[in-house]
């Protein structure tokens, strides 16, 4: 999951934004977080194709991690 993306996604407001933010916090408490230094991923053979961005979320794809995606390329 990435959490930026899914905070972004919140277009929510007042009570409903501020119910869901509390258990988004909750969520994040629980979670593990992965990096990959930049410099790894750019020794990727992902990364000519999908760029930066991209080819991190593959590279953490391959560590049993569930990815969601609307990106054709990735």
């Amino acid at each position: 999951m990435s959490s930026p993306e899914v905070s972004n996604l919140a277009s929510l407001h007042g009570k409903e934004l501020t119910t869901f933010r509390l258990k988004f916090r909750l969520l994040v408490d629980q979670m593990r977080e992965f990096c990959d230094e930049s410099q790894l991923v750019v020794g990727d053979s992902s990364f000519s194709r999908l760029g930066l961005t991209d080819a991190a979320i593959a590279r953490i794809s391959r560590h049993s991690m569930l990815v969601l995606t609307d990106d054709l390329d990735l």
